[in-house]
């Protein structure tokens, strides 16, 4: 049994079919790597550094950034499942709840989840890869059309172009391979491990203590600097 084969069977408690196993597995290898300054391997670089005897804290502190602005899947799949919902119960067609959903969230002042990345302007090349076997394998449905919708929506709303970024086309998948969010947010977590127990490693073997990540933003934005009143000032203190 392959590792993709396994993952699934305890997930869904059945065997993949080829095209189920083939997705997996892509899935698990579709972001195995991730550069030093990443939300997931700074703070397990730092909790490493400070606590070397056990790749176990490291591994944690980096599994807890994983979140809504960050690799999880979870809120992209979940906005997909209601908005699938909502369009079967009103019997509305795919560019009618990719409307109603990039209104609501304009209405809001919110991010649309699934859309956008700060490298990836266009297109996530990433979640290009990712698309590319959806339609090899021919499970490229109904569910995905309404993610495609949304991010053609945003993009004349917001006149500019707009990936659908790996999180969205791993709920995409997700959602085609009939996997509830919290079951392929925890295959994004696992996708993610090697790359983080890369990063501890190093980190141990480099034996840094109490690495500090040189700070990426300079300007104070707090209250603005004033003196204490007198009664808190130490006497004789000039």
């Amino acid at each position: 049994m392959s590792f993709a084969e396994l993952v699934f069977l305890v997930l869904k408690g059945e065997l993949p079919n080829e095209k189920q196993k083939t997705m997996v597995n892509v899935l698990l290898c579709s972001i195995g790597d991730y550069g030093f300054n990443s939300m997931v391997s700074v703070p397990g670089r730092t909790i490493t550094s400070a606590s070397p005897d056990s790749p176990m804290p490291g591994i944690a502190a980096g599994l807890l950034s994983l979140g809504r602005t960050y690799v999880s899947p979870q809120y992209a799949g979940e906005l997909l499942e209601q908005s699938y919902a909502t369009m079967k119960k009103e019997n509305l067609s795919v560019e009618e709840i990719a409307d109603r959903v990039v209104r609501e969230y304009t209405d809001r002042g919110e991010a649309i989840p699934g859309l956008g990345h700060p490298l990836y302007r266009s297109d996530d090349l990433r979640a290009e890869s990712l698309l590319k076997v959806q339609h090899e394998l021919d499970i490229f449905g109904e569910k995905s059309e309404i993610y495609e919708a949304i991010r053609v929506r945003a993009e004349q709303e917001f006149d500019r172009e707009i990936s659908l970024n790996w999180p969205a086309r791993v709920a995409c998948i997700g959602a085609e391979l009939d996997m509830a969010p919290f079951e392929y947010t925890g295959i994004a977590a696992i996708a993610y491990m090697p790359a983080l127990i890369a990063h501890i490693q190093e980190e141990v073997t480099e034996g840094v203590p109490l690495r500090i990540i040189p700070p990426i933003i300079n300007d104070y934005t707090g209250v603005p600097e004033r003196p204490l009143p007198e009664r808190f000032v130490k006497v004789g203190a000039k």
